[in-house]
């Protein structure tokens, strides 16, 4: 458990640094999957 809560913290603290907004890092991440799933289908 000790982990899972250092990567999610790691995690939010990386994303709240490059956008303070959890919109923008949510949607970056999203776009990127969602643009190599049909490429990796393809």
């Amino acid at each position: 458990m000790s982990t899972a809560t250092f990567r999610d913290e790691s995690a939010t603290g990386r994303c709240s640094a490059e956008s303070p907004p959890p919109a923008r890092p949510d949607a970056s991440p999203a776009r990127e999957v969602i643009h190599l799933v049909p490429r990796a289908g393809g």
